[in-house]
């Protein structure tokens, strides 16, 4: 069953796929066949990936925030990643930190629809990883929808003072 606890496992079992496999055929074994991925524009992922080389190094990442949509059937991993080019043994050279967007395919697994990772400064502490299971998902609240007749004339409001905005020159 899709919940947070399995998606936080796929993203780790993901990440240490790099770890043992290598970074390339962890990518084809977790990308969703329509996946996205950003080089730095936006690619078809697993065509991508399948046309270009295993390349040696380490990237390594962990999932520092998870979250699932109420639907259970999309969820977002995000966190830091570093490359070290002669495997785990070398210094980070890269560092920087990745957004992943999950679906839950039919045979209830997850998989990566889109990737991508910006780099950035080494930071002075990094998130905490995310436990594999998590004690609880009490955070995910059920909130009633609301009722789209009353909530109508306050957008279209919106709307129009949004519309009517001229910023100052």
């Amino acid at each position: 069953m899709a919940n947070l606890a399995s998606l936080v496992a796929a993203a780790y079992a993901f990440a240490d796929l790099s770890a043992h496999l290598g970074t390339h055929d962890a990518f084809l074994t977790h990308l969703a066949e329509d996946s996205i991925l950003f080089r730095p524009r936006p690619v078809p992922g697993k065509t991508w990936m399948m046309s270009q080389p295993a390349r040696p190094g380490l990237l390594a990442w962990y999932p520092g925030y998870a979250a699932l949509a109420q639907a259970g059937d999309l969820g977002c991993t995000s966190g830091p990643w570093s490359f070290r080019p002669g495997g785990p043994s070398d210094d980070p050279i890269a560092p920087g930190y990745f957004v992943s967007i999950w679906r839950v395919q039919p045979d209830g697994s997850w998989k990566v629809e889109l990737d991508c990772g910006v780099g950035s400064p080494a930071p002075h502490t990094s998130p905490d990883r995310l436990p594999i299971e998590p004690a609880s998902e009490s955070i995910i609240v059920e909130t009633p929808l609301p009722d789209p007749d009353q909530v109508y004339p306050s957008l279209l409001a919106a709307e129009r003072t949004f519309a009517a905005f001229k910023p100052a020159r």
